[in-house]
């Protein structure tokens, strides 16, 4: 069981390392919790289990339905997106805070020359920072990739 269970998990990994699109089982079908359940079945089905197992089956099965709540969750909040209106209203208000820095006078003045382009990058990165978080790509690289390829070594013997 356990051979056919890693088998299962490596694919899911190895598909969204593959895409390196964090969001990929979001925006495709995954079967990878329908799959450990189908092989639960298989394996314990209607057979009559020695407590240990029956309790270690029934662990098994509430990560399963947490893993299942998780991805319901996670799916809705991946659809909750930022509508492009309220992009357009962002991308006028930057403008307008563009153009009122820009007629703040700072030729040969170090410290407002300094202040205007402190300011200007941090409207910029603002940006980046809310595109990031709209589409779940924050910790994609640092938190996402770094987990998988840890369950991958773990699954190949190296840790």
């Amino acid at each position: 069981m356990q051979n056919k269970t890693e088998k299962i998990i490596k694919a899911y990994y190895e598909r969204i390392i593959k895409n390196n699109d964090w969001s990929y089982n979001f925006t495709h079908k995954s079967n990878t919790i329908t799959s450990i359940h189908f092989l639960l079945d298989e394996i314990a089905g209607e057979k009559s289990l020695p407590s240990l197992k029956n309790a270690s089956l029934t662990r098994i099965l509430s990560a399963l339905r947490i893993l299942q709540q998780t991805r319901k969750k996670m799916i809705a909040l991946y659809h909750e997106r930022i509508p492009k209106f309220q992009w357009i209203l962002l991308g006028f208000l930057a403008i307008v805070l563009f153009s009122t820095l820009s007629v703040i006078p700072s030729h040969l003045m170090i410290f407002n020359s300094i202040l205007k382009g402190v300011f200007a990058s941090s409207i910029v990165f603002v940006f980046i920072l809310l595109s990031k978080f709209d589409r779940l790509k924050f910790f994609d690289k640092s938190i996402g990739e770094d987990s998988a390829k840890d369950v991958l070594d773990i699954f190949e013997g190296k840790k």
